[in-house]
């Protein structure tokens, strides 16, 4: 065999490795979200929150800001270990609309934040949340796979669903 061969069937199985392993498929919770708004089809006006993001940065998500979404509960966002989400929060008070994808470090972390969020899908429902319309919160779902966790809360829950199956599966 030469070494052409060689080295085409080696690129040839290094392809089939990474295409088994999602094919280098981008597990960013940005890129996840941008994904997901992709695939609901057209938001409402709203803006994303990145945990990454540096507190002079657009997108920056202050402890308040995740003590306001989660109440006290929102330190198990500080306890991740390699813990990435991103929020995205509707602009509308008329209509509840949010999501968010969270990329965790173990499938274990995966199931804590899933209680989370069903925590937030509780306060949304609460007549505090200041939304004239809660089906948006009456609809919401938490949709858990391997380590990543997306909760939506969406005016519309069948492209809400199709877009988290694109997403995550």
């Amino acid at each position: 065999m030469t070494l052409t061969r060689v080295l085409a069937l080696l690129l040839v199985l290094l392809t089939l490795a990474l295409s088994a392993c999602g094919g280098g498929r981008s597990s960013s919770a940005e890129d996840l979200a941008a994904e997901f708004a992709d695939a609901y089809g057209s938001l409402p006006a709203g803006k994303l929150y990145l945990s990454e993001a540096e507190e002079w940065e657009e997108g920056y998500i202050s402890d308040e800001l995740c003590a306001a979404l989660f109440g006290e509960e929102q330190l198990l966002l500080n306890e991740g270990d390699g813990l990435k989400f991103c929020i995205w929060l509707g602009e509308s008070r008329e209509t509840a609309a949010e999501f968010a994808i969270f990329v965790c470090g173990s499938r274990s972390e995966a199931e804590r934040i899933s209680e989370l969020c069903l925590l937030r899908i509780g306060r949304l429902g609460s007549p505090t949340y200041g939304t004239a319309d809660n089906s948006a919160a009456d609809s919401a779902f938490v949709t858990v796979s391997g380590k990543a966790v997306v909760y939506a809360a969406m005016p519309d829950r069948a492209s809400a669903e199709r877009a988290v199956k694109r997403v995550i599966g």
